[in-house]
């Protein structure tokens, strides 16, 4: 996190890793999903919030139906999906920390995170740059020969003040 720290002198939350283990809901993904990434080494990698998470849910209404996307575009790449629902940058930060980037080697990860930075943690564009550049500095510092794509995050229709942060970062 050496630029998140040159960037700013004060405590930056976005750029902290905090865990939700409290959540038996998290806890239990993340425990599934460090059992699924050492048993199938990935070729890619998919590090965000609920907009990666969704590529799981199967409907019922047909527009929800987003797994034979996933079956399409990702399982040929022998992709893990490690999206999750309300996660922050701090979130993925300390997931990234604690075993999702460690002992694996894919070719390409994709993160898209930052976009619940702007809700109910209600955090400013300049701290959730901060949270977003500690993320790719952990992921770099365990992934040296991984390609990261790093997405921008996605307009989402919550007014104008988040689209404002949303456009700033």
């Amino acid at each position: 996190m050496a630029l998140a720290r040159r960037a700013s002198a004060r405590p930056v939350l976005a750029a902290t890793p905090i865990d939700r283990l409290a959540l038996p809901w998290w806890r239990a993904r993340f425990a599934a999903k460090a059992r699924e990434l050492a048993a199938h080494p990935p070729g890619l990698v998919l590090y965000g919030d609920s907009i990666f998470q969704d590529f799981e849910l199967t409907g019922p209404e047909p527009w929800r139906d987003f797994r034979p996307l996933w079956a399409r575009y990702f399982v040929p790449y022998q992709a893990v999906d490690l999206g999750f629902k309300g996660d922050a940058t701090s979130h993925l930060l300390w997931r990234v920390m604690h075993g999702e980037a460690s002992g694996i080697d894919p070719k390409v990860a994709m993160v898209l995170i930052g976009a619940n930075n702007f809700g109910r943690l209600d955090w400013s564009a300049e701290d959730t740059e901060l949270g977003i550049l500690a993320v790719i500095e952990a992921l770099r510092a365990r992934l040296p020969r991984t390609r990261l794509l790093l997405l921008g995050i996605l307009p989402s229709g919550r007014g104008e003040k988040v689209a404002a942060k949303t456009a700033t970062v």
